[in-house]
């Protein structure tokens, strides 16, 4: 989470830093083989204002951050996945992706949905499947249910069955 605290602490003449957030736990987590976050705030840009509680929305420093720190996977389905509606959450998909970093959690698209990502480190594969309860009142947009996993008995069951099928360690 980045709370507007946060970002406005970071803050610099040519945009933020958050590298102090994380000097701490740094060196555990790039030490790591395999990092694993929930990202719960959006990275909307900043023609959608910088936000805090109730609705988030970070700088993407904040995000370069957390790769700098060690982070290797961020969960993205939480209830602040929907903070600035769809185009929020697509723009934090895409960042993520640019970053070189997986997610795991909500999608561009149905069929990115429904496809099991397939994860090697050290000759293990694994998937990881992360779902949320809400997205505190906002609502999907009509027909796109596929942006976000939500807890659905069903929908957990279908996908740990495809993790199956791609014999996942």
């Amino acid at each position: 989470m980045c709370h507007s605290p946060q970002f406005e602490y970071a803050q610099t003449d040519s945009g933020f830093d958050f590298s102090s957030s994380y000097k701490y736990v740094k060196r555990f987590l790039s030490n790591s083989d395999f990092v694993i976050g929930n990202l719960e705030t959006v990275l909307a840009g900043k023609d959608r204002k910088f936000s805090g509680y109730p609705l988030f929305n970070a700088p993407d420093e904040y995000l370069y951050a957390l790769k700098d720190a060690g982070f290797d996977l961020l969960t993205t389905a939480n209830n602040h996945s929907l903070d600035k509606h769809k185009k929020g959450l697509i723009r934090t998909i895409d960042k993520i992706r640019e970053t070189g970093l997986y997610h795991s959690g909500t999608y561009k698209s149905q069929q990115e949905r429904d496809s099991v990502e397939v994860i090697n480190i050290n000759n293990i594969s694994f998937t990881l499947l992360s779902y949320s309860y809400g997205t505190n009142g906002i609502p999907l947009p009509k027909g796109n249910d596929y942006l976000i996993n939500l807890i659905d008995e069903e929908l957990i069951k279908n996908d740990i069955n495809n993790a199956k099928e791609k014999q996942v360690d």
